[in-house]
């Protein structure tokens, strides 16, 4: 018995739920809305080099989306032992309250973002000699800046450990938050609020427990922040 209790919890799997089929048809729909408008009545060169940008880019999405998942299960040495697993998310999904204001940015400049990329590369068609390197390189670019932008909507694991959290593969120590705040209505999410931030419009991590571990789960992080800012 004591072998099993001192065994490191389990990662949670990515859950595909109605979060990341919302998010995977945006990006589709975003593709087709820059896409298809060009492809309509142009020679069949561009649509040839818009096909190829077309599956480029997709295939870099789902890289992507690949290595956030690997990432999310590797956890620094630095980081200490694991205490507990839960999932990224936002504290309102729905809500202006929810997801950063240049989250909402993205989404709505995308299509627009990617009509003026993917124009470049039926330009690039139509001329004399032809390459393919600039579509190739149009689409892992953009791929991965739309990954990013809509990270956020798919639950990845997030790690906490004796000396911070780990999110998307990345270690904060405690001391890089002031407080653990539980949702009001919701007690299986907390928030984490920074001490201070990366870059502008950076959110809060806020972390989904499982119900039989959201009250441990939240009590060990309150009390590690807590004695990390009266050490500070």
């Amino acid at each position: 018995m004591s072998e099993e209790l001192n065994q490191p919890p389990i990662a949670p799997t990515v859950r595909f739920g109605l979060r990341s089929m919302v998010a995977v048809t945006s990006i589709a729909a975003i593709f087709a809305a820059a896409a298809a408008p060009l492809s309509w009545g142009a020679s069949e060169a561009a649509q040839r080099h818009l096909a190829v940008a077309w599956c480029t880019t997709l295939a870099s999405v789902a890289a992507t989306y690949v290595y956030y998942s690997y990432r999310s299960r590797h956890i620094p040495r630095k980081a200490g032992p694991v205490r507990y697993f839960g999932t990224t998310t936002w504290e309102r999904p729905w809500s202006p309250e929810g997801p950063p204001l240049l989250f909402w940015i993205g989404v709505i400049a995308s299509p627009g973002l990617l009509y003026l990329w993917f124009g470049h590369v039926a330009e690039d068609a139509n001329r004399p000699d032809p390459s393919y390197g600039w579509t190739l390189w149009v689409g892992f670019f953009i791929g991965f800046m739309v990954a990013k932008v809509f990270r956020r909507m798919i639950p990845w694991p997030i790690a906490i450990t004796d000396e911070g959290v780990v999110e998307y593969g990345k270690f904060l120590p405690w001391e890089r938050f002031v407080r653990a705040e539980c949702a009001a209505d919701r007690s299986e999410i907390v928030r984490l609020h920074r001490r201070y931030r990366d870059y502008v419009g950076q959110g809060d991590p806020c972390i989904q427990f499982a119900p039989e571990t959201e009250s441990a789960g939240a009590a060990f992080l309150q009390e590690r922040i807590a004695a990390s800012s009266r050490e500070g």
